[in-house]
């Protein structure tokens, strides 16, 4: 651990004096970058460390060395707009409603100092021994907070967003019906000036120049003095994500597809820097930092010719080379089918949460939903399966990557840092659809090595297994296509367009898109194509000598023998989802209570 001496430690501040911003008789201490605060501030300098939020993790805040080694966890709350003063980090936490924290530089202490909201997209910014922000719950007003929070008020009337600082004041946009305006508030009588009319929702101070996007213009880049004089345009682009770094800003390109672009502070000299699509540029000991949204919203960093994806979590351990052979699959088809949101592990049944009174994942026992469920992991997950003692699931809260973690949530693991569709697990190879090439089937070794494609076939949307085969629909549900594990005899099944498909036990259950049957089934071989029946059918689970389904015309769950008769209904009216069996029991979700429901196959003894 790193600890700090005294009040005053030169790396723990970011010092703006007279030269930085144009004046020569007074200076101000900034917790942050101008630059980094505007694009959120998820990332600090301390000490020659880097404490960040992390966005692998949920962005909880994390401490590491510059080059990422030497990694802990300071807090488990989620944070944004870092500040820093003396030895205490200053964010706004997620967790808590968006109220303002406070925490030791080392993890050691941690405080709430405002329960106040504060408003994401105002932002909060420390300018000497004041924190600045915009209080969502007082209809976005900028209050003034001391650094222990025990002076806490309104300091200027009107709403604001986008804060900024100067020495003169903070800068900020004032918006209401009428439109925004470009403002100034003075640091020591509080009294506004305006600065520009018609203005967008993008502010960044550099030295006596304000920046900003002109509403009237197409947004396009703008300044002003921050006397309110010399108004002009940059240049004709319109960028986001501004940030600045010796003398050169760095944005955005709007009018380019987002990719990282660079020029002169008077807005020549444009250079492209990469064709990336990037937001939330922020410059921290050297190294230029931005969300690679080519990459799934991945963070990355860049110096020079070095460029590095983040990856502040544990990678998974690789596989040794006398590994056993896992015999079995990783789940049901018909379950994964379905999403994928449940699985079994030893005697126990983990699930996700799927809705916003329960996110993350859960572990219960005795197939239970009323009792001993248990919180083992703050990730959203889909497509859970089981391998050997470990729940493999795609991460829904780290850009859809392949995670692992014990069934208890220990030991999470990074497995493969790609965005994937609907996996399924077979021995010891995992299969996904690639959202990085087309949509096509690829796999992989559960260590995330082998890495290759497994169909030719591209824009797939379902797949299912069944023994050697995948199956799949093809162009949108034009085809339906079978491909061997390997990725050898791809062919054609049936050109009977579908809207969904599972495979079971030699058979392919899909709906007819091109009669609007539907469901039908169809051999793997591609005979005997059959018309089960002609109601609205979707959520379709096939599960020993049935099919379940929600029939979206009566609204209710309904099962039926595998050659469509004898149909009956299982639940009462409702909007219900997501079936999945385990043990004889059906786990199905109430899309209107936001909850799941467990039953008896027969639909009785019905349990939240």
């Amino acid at each position: 651990m790193i600890k700090t001496q005294g009040k005053t430690v030169f790396l723990l501040s970011v010092i703006f004096t007279l030269g930085m911003f144009g004046c020569s008789t007074s200076s101000v201490t900034l917790g942050n970058t101008n630059g980094n605060i505007a694009n959120y501030a998820y990332r600090i300098e301390v000490g020659g460390d880097i404490v960040f939020a992390n966005s692998r993790d949920h962005l909880r805040i994390y401490r590491s060395k510059n080059d990422g080694s030497d990694l802990r966890k300071l807090s488990e709350r989620s944070g944004m707009y870092l500040n820093i003063a003396d030895d205490w980090i200053y964010f706004m936490s997620m967790k808590d409603d968006f109220a303002i924290v406070r925490l030791k530089s080392d993890g050691s202490s941690e405080q709430i100092i405002s329960e106040n909201s504060v408003f994401p997209y105002g932002g909060m910014i420390l300018v000497s021994d004041w924190i600045y922000y915009v209080n969502h719950d007082d209809r976005d007003r900028i209050y003034r907070l001391s650094l222990d929070g025990s002076v806490n008020s309104r300091w200027i009337d009107g709403a604001a967003m986008r804060l900024n600082a100067s020495v003169q004041g903070i800068v900020y946009v004032g918006f209401n019906e009428a439109g925004n305006t470009l403002m100034l508030a003075n640091l020591d009588d509080a009294k506004v000036k305006t600065l520009a009319q018609d203005v967008g929702e993008l502010t960044l101070v550099v030295n006596d120049w304000v920046y900003f996007n002109k509403a009237t213009d197409q947004d396009k880049l703008y300044r002003v003095k921050l006397d309110g004089s010399d108004e002009q345009k940059v240049n004709d682009l319109r960028v986001y994500s501004l940030n600045v770094n010796q003398d050169r800003l760095y944005y955005s390109d709007l009018n380019n597809n987002y990719r990282l672009s660079s020029s002169k502070l008077d807005g020549t000299d444009i250079k492209v820097i990469s064709e990336d699509k990037v937001s939330d540029i922020l410059f921290i000991h050297g190294w230029m930092y931005y969300l690679n949204h080519t990459d799934g919203g991945r963070e990355y960093r860049l110096k020079g010719n070095q460029s590095e994806k983040i990856i502040a979590v544990s990678k998974v351990t690789p596989l040794s080379a006398d590994e056993p052979e896992f015999q079995g699959v990783g789940n049901t088809s018909g379950n994964l089918v379905s999403g994928g949101y449940f699985a079994q592990v030893q005697d126990a049944l983990v699930f996700s949460g799927l809705s916003m009174e329960m996110p993350g994942m859960y572990r219960m026992e005795n197939n239970s939903l009323e009792s001993n469920v248990e919180l083992i992991s703050p990730d959203q997950g889909r497509s859970l399966n089981v391998w050997k003692e470990w729940l493999y699931y795609i991460n829904e809260s780290d850009n859809s990557s392949i995670y692992r973690m014990r069934s208890d949530g220990s030991e999470t693991q990074l497995v493969l840092d790609q965005s994937v569709g609907n996996l399924m697990i077979k021995g010891n190879w995992m299969y996904f659809i690639s959202h990085f090439d087309n949509q096509r089937i690829y796999r992989a070794k559960v260590d995330g090595s082998q890495l290759s494609a497994v169909s030719q076939s591209q824009g797939l949307f379902s797949f299912s297994l069944d023994g050697d085969w995948l199956v799949f629909a093809s162009g949108q549900g034009q085809t339906m296509v079978k491909v061997k594990l390997d990725g050898s005899e791809e062919q054609i099944v049936t050109s009977i367009p579908s809207t969904y498909l599972l495979v079971y036990q030699g058979w392919i259950y899909y709906g007819d898109d091109n009669s609007r049957v539907a469901l039908s089934k169809v051999r793997l071989d591609g005979t005997d194509n059959q018309k089960l029946i002609t109601s609205m059918a979707s959520h379709i689970h096939v599960y020993q000598d049935y099919i379940y389904y929600y029939d979206g015309r009566l609204a209710v769950v309904r099962r039926m023998d595998l050659d469509g008769s004898n149909v009956i209904s299982i639940t009462g009216f409702g909007d219900y989802g997501w079936i999945h069996i385990f043990n004889d029991r059906l786990y199905m979700f109430d899309n209107s209570a936001f909850q799941w429901l467990s039953m008896e196959l027969d639909g009785t003894l019905v349990k939240k």
